[in-house]
């Protein structure tokens, strides 16, 4: 828009991303579902549900395993 020239529409803002970043984005999502389904295990306490879903998590994105941690941890 800065260029003047109009913007685009949804069709070509897909056609312009490549595979990869199709994949990073995928990945990002499924990685952040498993947390949330981590999160939902945490609080009915069921340990094994908390710990599979952590597992996913960390397989599709280690970095927001570590990034969660991070933030989320009570320091005493």
């Amino acid at each position: 828009r800065r260029a003047g020239q109009p913007e685009r529409d949804l069709a070509a803002f897909v056609a312009s991303r490549g595979p990869r970043d199709r994949w990073r984005d995928w990945r990002a999502d499924k990685a952040a579902a498993c947390y949330k389904k981590a999160g939902f295990a945490w609080s009915r306490r069921n340990w094994l549900g908390l710990g599979w879903y952590l597992g996913l998590t960390a397989l599709a994105s280690p970095k927001l395993v570590v990034q969660k941690f991070k933030t989320q941890s009570v320091r005493r």
